[in-house]
């Protein structure tokens, strides 16, 4: 899990946890005498665990608890299951809950939902990789974030979404990609806007030119 550690540079190679917890690798096997130095660190508690001790360590469980990512990595690698002691942390961590939903739950984790679906992009991820359909109450959210309500329609309801197609309209990027992907004919109140000036532009003319019979040149 953590061999790369030993090549790193920076500030984190000057800290007592990362010193003790490669001593230890390097002595492959587990050495008491520095256990309570690498267990101030829930980092390198959690990687001692996983590559020295190869299972749990219950001495350090509350410190690794502590940082999200850590415990679910835990949860992860060492465990191999649900950590319910450590659940509410990783919940306060929106990419720690949806990675611990999908690696360790590998499924919904209702009780992680309410703060997962206020963000669109992890409300979309939630959505796509771990229910695999729409996720009715979280498409209020998702629906203002133009980027993620195309996505959304594009991978999840695969056709269009009505109700979204206000907001992403003010997107000139996601609402050229809506109309290259997504209509198959005008749109036109929306053409104004994916009509601007921006990097997708020659996007919108294949449009014109592919839906419309327009022949727009190139700017």
């Amino acid at each position: 899990m953590a061999i790369y550690l030993l090549g790193k540079t920076g500030t984190d190679v000057d800290s007592p946890s990362f010193k003790a917890y490669v001593y230890a690798y390097k002595a492959k096997k587990r050495c008491p005498e520095v256990e309570p130095t690498i267990m101030e660190d829930s980092k390198y508690a959690c990687l001692y665990a996983c590559d020295i001790i190869k299972g749990r360590w219950p001495e350090a469980e509350p410190i690794i608890m502590k940082d999200p990512t850590w415990a679910y990595m835990y949860a992860c690698e060492v465990i191999k299951g649900r950590w319910p002691e450590a659940e509410p942390i990783m919940m306060k961590d929106l990419d720690a809950a949806f990675s611990y939903a999908c690696d360790v739950i590998k499924g919904r984790w209702p009780e992680a939902e309410s703060a997962i679906m206020k963000d669109p992009m992890w409300a979309y991820m939630y959505a796509y990789e771990i229910i695999r359909d729409r996720w009715p109450e979280a498409e209020s959210y998702i629906i203002k974030n133009p980027e993620y309500a195309y996505k959304y329609a594009h991978s999840i309801i695969k056709g269009r979404w009505p109700e979204a197609e206000p907001y992403i309209a003010k997107s000139p990027t996601w609402a050229s990609y809506y109309l290259l992907n997504m209509i198959q004919g005008p749109w036109l109140e929306k053409e104004s806007v994916a009509n601007e000036g921006n990097n997708v532009a020659s996007l919108y003319r294949m449009f014109l030119r592919k839906f419309r019979g327009i022949d727009v040149g190139s700017n």
